[in-house]
């Protein structure tokens, strides 16, 4: 009986230690439970979690068996282990962030575990008398802390560069693992990563601005980094110079146009990567448009798309992107504009590529500014105001835009779909005036994202008509309509999904498993699309909502 208490003591212990750390984990999913109980109630949670781990641990380590308290807290611990289990269930595409944060805990809790070993066990022990033990605990300590303050490591690049076509520019981003100044050689000519005159030195993540016809007649660039170890007032502490270089094919338009689109790969890449190849060496360039990661936290939660987008351009092509509306999330999201195509710290901008001409637009989250989970830091209301004066200016400098001389191939992008409006749609009447505006740009295709399904949306519909599922896409016929037509005059298409068949009644299957992206071919004439798998397997596709409407392998649709 008595060794029954014992453990059935250390089985509380230890499930109410890694109840709270667990819940600390997944703390970014705690909106949901806020949003049923209220503000305060996981603070409340994790409070009451932690006094039981501690409450726990105070039994144990007395070495009295108290049952009842025993059995209450075992009670509590199993239920709040069910509740975890159901939240980690419902969100577990995030688990790469669940299982880093759970490490962080983890980690922490060990080495206030050491403390206390190191202040009240320690001297009890045989080991206080170990030389050894001591020399190396010295040496941990001491060097732990002095590697950790200063931050030295190694200096290497870490990401291949993924080179943004924003303007008439060319952003060269990538990201080294020591803190550090930056450039690129184009030729003969050194463009920087300046702030105000000054090289900047403490950042790992580089931004270099080169404008596109010096690099287009380069062939080439090499891109340089050196570490700053210590910087002071009037003096500093420098790595060595590193450098790689990198091949530039740029757009070859002799014989046709090829470019990929792709989107919500949300910290999935390898599959992704795979599809982009599509093309191969005769790609041209890359559509990113957004969710590259389910929430940016840290710089790594950045690199998954620096991942997905350079290992298909390997440096030697542009890329286009467009940011997600989870790329809206985070810690850091305030300084995604650091690592992808922007201008002025906002994702919405033309660009020109030899005879191509591009809009990206960025309708930012999927809910309207008063929405809970936005803690009131929301203010996309504004930003898409912005962005319709932004279409007012392109009209009024049409010459030097999509009217330019040698433009004859126009391409919109946005994440969030604009020609598609949702049942409920807050940003319905922002959708409208921009459709408006860009109904005169003379696009031949516009790209989105967000649903994570594979949807073509035909051109001069009857505005407003209810859209319903259809079987042979769904599963099922909806009764309820999915959304409504818009009056664009361009065709729109959806992409990614992480599956290997377009109908949605056949879920979504993460752990880098399969991918589907969009291989787009233009002749001149007309524009060419087929969904590919990640193993260049042709995907048919059929209509969402028009029945018996089949797609087949490709979809057509003339140039404008």
């Amino acid at each position: 009986m008595k060794q029954s208490k014992l453990w059935l003591s250390i089985t509380s212990t230890v499930i109410s230690v890694f109840n709270v750390l667990c819940f600390y984990a997944i703390h970014s999913m705690w909106s949901g439970i806020i949003a049923i109980l209220g503000k305060a109630s996981p603070y409340i949670i994790i409070a009451l979690m932690f006094l039981i781990a501690v409450a726990s641990l105070i039994i144990l380590l007395s070495g009295k068996r108290y049952l009842i308290p025993t059995i209450i807290f075992s009670v509590l611990t199993l239920f709040f282990f069910v509740v975890e289990c159901y939240i980690i269930s419902v969100a577990y595409d995030s688990y790469k962030y669940f299982l880093r944060e759970f490490a962080i805990a983890f980690g922490f809790t060990a080495l206030i575990a050491l403390l206390v070993f190191l202040l009240f066990y320690y001297p009890k022990t045989k080991l206080a008398n170990s030389r050894i033990f001591k020399f190396v605990l010295v040496f941990v300590l001491v060097f732990g802390i002095f590697f950790g303050y200063f931050g030295i490591i190694p200096n290497q690049f870490e990401t291949t560069p993924v080179v943004y076509a924003v303007e008439e520019e060319y952003q060269i981003v990538f990201i080294t693992s020591a803190k550090s100044t930056a450039w690129v050689k184009v030729g003969d000519k050194e463009y920087n990563a300046t702030y105000a005159g000054s090289r900047t030195s403490q950042d790992r993540v580089h931004k270099v601005c080169v404008p596109m016809e010096e690099l287009d007649n380069a062939g080439g660039y090499t891109i340089f980094s050196r570490a700053m170890i210590l910087r002071g007032p009037y003096s500093a502490m420098q790595g060595v110079t590193i450098s790689q270089e990198y091949n530039w094919r740029g757009i070859d338009t002799e014989n046709g146009l090829n470019y990929y689109v792709l989107s919500d790969t949300h910290t999935e890449y390898r599959q992704a990567i795979k599809a982009g190849n599509f093309f191969g060496d005769k790609l041209d360039f890359l559509i990113c448009c957004g969710d590259t990661a389910n929430w940016l936290d840290t710089i790594g939660d950045v690199v998954y798309g620096l991942r997905v987008m350079g290992g298909i351009t390997r440096g030697e092509i542009p890329t286009v992107y467009a940011r997600g509306n989870h790329e809206t999330k985070g810690l850091i999201a305030d300084e995604l504009y650091k690592f992808v195509g922007s201008v002025n710290q906002n994702f919405y901008f033309t660009f020109k590529m030899q005879n191509i001409w591009g809009v990206v637009l960025d309708l930012g989250e999927d809910h309207g500014d008063n929405w809970a989970e936005f803690y009131d830091s929301s203010r996309f209301d504004q930003y898409r105001a912005d962005q319709t004066e932004f279409l007012d200016t392109i009209l009024d400098n049409k010459d030097d835009e999509f009217d330019a001389e040698g433009i004859d191939y126009r391409i919109g992008i946005c994440h969030i779909p604009i020609t598609f409006k949702y049942a409920k749609d807050h940003a319905g009447k922002v959708k409208d005036s921009w459709i408006e505006r860009l109904n005169q740009m003379k696009l031949t295709m516009m790209f989105a994202g967000h649903r994570h399904q594979l949807m073509y949306v035909e051109p001069n519909a009857e505005p407003n008509t209810p859209l319903y599922l259809q079987e042979a896409y769904a599963g099922y016929t909806s009764t309820k309509p999915e959304g409504y037509t818009t009056n664009a005059s361009f065709p729109l298409v959806m992409v990614s999904r992480k599956s290997n068949v377009q109908q949605i009644d056949v879920g979504d299957k993460f752990f880098e498993k399969y991918f589907i992206g969009l291989a787009v071919t233009s002749d001149g004439t007309n524009t060419t699309m087929r969904f590919t798998t990640k193993d260049n397997q042709i995907v048919s596709i059929v209509s969402p909502w028009i029945k018996d409407k089949v797609y087949g392998s490709q979809i057509v649709v003339p140039n404008k």
